[in-house]
């Protein structure tokens, strides 16, 4: 599975009670979602060969307002960041069967496409903290992600596939990450 995503937008940083150390950054801007995913499927027979090669491609292209807060506890910097969204998304779907001999000679193809258009909302959560070990500056978080519609591909079980073909539909996704980001920290020398 390829996964991409774009954000452009625009942000404003503000103060709760005029103190320094806890702002909030509200931002509106332009999204895009970009999922690629390929499937195979082999399978042998007593003197033919199946192969199903399935491709579906998700676009999601919308708006989404963002923020960040960031405050500190215990002497360490927490930064909560949140969006959410709305999305038109876009699924193409492709899938090809193959038949062949035990020699490898195609007795029989077809192709199924299917797409799928839907407005989607998404909803962001992540969880940062700001830290040093030995210098270096560590930021340890998790996130969570939730999709309302998500493309899955529907494969009916019958006996004769073109009869039946599989199909597109959609359901909510949810997605958790875990990510560790090191950085170098500097100081000018009138801090020292």
């Amino acid at each position: 599975m390829l996964y991409n995503s774009q954000y452009v937008g625009l942000a404003n940083t503000r103060y709760v009670h005029g103190q320094s150390n806890r702002p909030i950054d509200l931002g509106i801007g332009f999204s895009h979602l970009e999922f690629e995913q390929e499937f195979a499927l082999n399978a042998t027979f007593a003197t033919l060969t199946g192969q199903y090669l399935e491709d579906l491609d998700t676009n999601y292209l919308g708006g989404e307002i963002r923020g960040s807060l960031a405050r500190q506890h215990r002497g360490r910097d927490w930064i909560l960041d949140f969006g959410v969204g709305l999305f038109n998304m876009n699924a193409d779907y492709v899938g090809q069967s193959f038949i062949r001999n035990l020699g490898g000679t195609v007795l029989d193809n077809d192709v199924i496409r299917d797409e799928i258009d839907e407005l989607a909302v998404t909803v962001d959560l992540a969880l940062r903290l700001d830290t040093e070990v030995r210098g270096v500056g560590v930021r340890p978080g998790v996130s969570f992600k939730y999709i309302s519609d998500m493309p899955v591909i529907n494969h009916p079980m019958t006996e004769v596939p073109l009869s039946d073909p599989a199909f597109i539909s959609t359901q909510s996704g949810y997605f958790l990450g875990v990510n560790v980001e090191l950085f170098v920290l500097s100081r000018c020398r009138c801090c020292r």
